[in-house]
């Protein structure tokens, strides 16, 4: 005989604990982008991490991808209006920002 309402119960709590988990975010980008580098020039063996720890960098890195992709729309749209304004020193250094934000952002789909 199943559980109904325990099943139910649990598949509830799994979702409001989902959705808890993708709104706090347990990293920084200065940590993320140094464990991503570590990663690809080989100093961050994966197999010592673990699967688990793994599988978490992982979707760390689609968070801050999501963030940064976030913060590319709001530099351009800053950039643009600077253009429009006739700022082109701080339409220059918007351009400058946001290619750095990019490689951040270019860095994290490697691991997606």
């Amino acid at each position: 005989m199943f559980n109904t309402p325990n099943a139910s119960n649990k598949k509830y709590e799994n979702i409001s604990n989902g959705l808890t988990k993708a709104f706090s975010q347990t990293y920084t980008l200065e940590d993320l982008t140094q464990k991503a580098n570590g990663f690809l020039n080989g100093s961050i063996n994966p197999k010592d991490l673990g699967v688990e720890k793994c599988i978490e960098f992982t979707d760390q890195c689609n968070s801050a991808l999501r963030s940064l992709e976030r913060e590319v729309l709001e530099l351009k749209t800053s950039a643009g209006f600077s253009l429009q304004h006739g700022r082109t020193e701080q339409y220059k250094d918007t351009q400058e920002e946001i290619k750095n934000v990019e490689a951040k952002a270019d860095l994290f789909k490697k691991f997606i």
